[in-house]
């Protein structure tokens, strides 16, 4: 894990000394910042106890340098400068079935902060940790009024969209980060009440912080879907055209597969790849036309 948060050896023992836990305004210490988390509502507050992780003079401000951390509904986006919420989440899943949930923080200092987020897998459930990304925003659909559309007060703007296979993450001054989680339960997967430890570590803080998810698996075993078919589009230009490559190159054939697979994992058994959505980049391709038949040449754009 990156430790930019500290420069030299000295100033880090400084900075692990000086590093409080605080639960819902109380002062306490790490080992019992567990039980008191449980009986509080809102987020858990980490007072990291010093402003600046490049050793620079801290900013003087009213309120003391922390990080919170919250558990998040994935059916919620959290935007970069989100508002912690609750500490507390529990969910339903069928077996057979995919379930996903966030871990999120802010980092209400100066200064970034470099965390790494971790959820272990357990019997019959594989669990995979990525960081949201953040893409622009520039305006909200026409025509919708205020009281309907996600996101108000935050577009235009930085919006969550892209998962990346990462579990860690730079999280800049006064910003919010969330980690998408992932939970596939087997078919076979004992059904009951089972807790999933969220954890936070980093340089910038003593002792791990961990959140504790709950996740209720049903008896319901989810059955092969027959006869359903479900149809996405897939723009196989968007990608040679974003790594400038060449249309239907070698490279292109070598990261496709990915992306099909992603597809198929999320339940699409029918793809429809356009082939004349754009208009050609500059490539001279021209059409042929002659009765009841139309012939293109192979370096076409499409």
């Amino acid at each position: 894990m990156k430790r930019a948060s500290c420069r030299t050896s000295s100033f880090c023992a400084a900075v692990i000394c000086a590093t409080q836990i605080v639960v819902a305004g109380f002062n306490t210490s790490a080992a019992a910042a567990e039980g008191a988390k449980d009986a509080n509502t809102g987020p858990l507050v980490l007072d990291v106890g010093f402003a600046s992780s490049y050793g620079t003079n801290p900013v003087r401000d009213k309120q003391p340098p922390r990080v919170s951390f919250w558990l998040e509904s994935s059916l919620q986006r959290v935007f970069p400068n989100q508002k912690p919420g609750e500490q507390h989440f529990s969910g339903l899943s069928a077996r057979n079935a995919r379930f996903s949930f966030q871990a999120c923080l802010r980092n209400d200092r100066p200064a970034p902060v470099d965390v790494e987020c971790s959820v272990p897998s357990a019997e019959g459930l594989n669990i995979s940790v990525r960081r949201v990304g953040f893409v622009p925003q520039w305006n909200f659909t026409a025509d919708v009024p205020p009281s309907e559309l996600d996101g108000f007060g935050h577009v235009p703007g930085l919006v969550p969209d892209p998962l990346y296979p990462q579990p860690r993450a730079t999280v800049g001054p006064y910003a919010a980060q969330s980690f998408w989680i992932t939970v596939e339960v087997a078919k076979d997967a004992k059904p009951g009440l089972r807790k999933l430890p969220v954890t936070f570590t980093s340089a910038s803080w003593k002792q791990p912080v961990t959140l504790n998810a709950e996740l209720d698996l049903s008896e319901f075993v989810v059955q092969p879907r027959k006869e359903f078919h479900v149809t996405h589009w897939w723009n196989a230009d968007a990608i040679y055209d974003w790594y400038k490559q060449p249309v239907f190159g070698e490279d292109w054939w070598k990261m496709i597969p990915a992306y099909l697979a992603n597809m198929v994992q999320h339940g699409s058994d029918v793809i429809l790849v356009p082939i004349f959505l754009h208009a050609p980049r500059n490539c001279g391709a021209t059409v042929a036309t002659a009765p009841h038949r139309r012939t293109f040449p192979w370096q076409i754009c499409i």
